[in-house]
């Protein structure tokens, strides 16, 4: 598949004023360094992220249309996941004596795309006291370590992850 030069310009362009936005620098020296920086990054991340080598290309299908309130509305939610699940972890931790059931389970999602199911392990992962440790992405599966299974038990930990993904999936109907 052929790429045209711009596309890749485009991000170098991108990423170059992003390093001159976050550093505050003009002066000729630093430049030339971030030019070469931005030029390796974007030769080493370009075939991987962003020229069609997973499925980001969307050929042949419509774009998602993402709904503004709910592209709002998903920090914030995430944001509480994120403050309610630190505060059980840091109540574990806490304990005198620190009874915890793990385990290691597999939850099937409703994600047939591997770049939606992807961004779901990593924010799986982001949660303290949960770990995406592989992804059965050709069978929308994740497998998750818990640190602690709780009340609800397995069945608490896959109504947690499925309201996560369906926060996710509200950002593109």
């Amino acid at each position: 598949m052929k790429v045209s030069p711009i596309k890749p310009m485009v991000l170098a362009v991108a990423l170059f004023l992003a390093w001159m936005a976050t550093t505050g620098r003009l002066d000729l020296p630093f430049l030339l360094t971030g030019a070469v920086i931005v030029a390796i990054v974007v030769r080493i991340t370009w075939a991987t992220f962003f020229a069609g080598a997973h499925d980001f290309s969307l050929r042949g299908k419509p774009w998602p249309k993402p709904c503004i309130a709910a592209l709002l509305a998903y920090p914030l939610f995430f944001f509480g996941e994120l403050l309610y699940a630190t505060w059980e972890v840091a109540l574990i931790a806490l304990r005198p004596y620190i009874e915890l059931n793990p385990a290691i389970i597999r939850v099937d999602s409703r994600f047939h795309n591997s770049t939606a199911l992807v961004l779901l392990a990593n924010q799986i992962t982001l949660t303290p006291g949960t770990l995406t440790i592989d992804a059965d992405i050709p069978h929308q599966g994740l497998y998750i370590h818990a640190l602690d299974l709780g009340k609800e038990g397995i069945d608490g930990v896959k109504k947690q992850i499925h309201k996560l993904e369906q926060q996710m999936e509200e950002l593109i109907r």
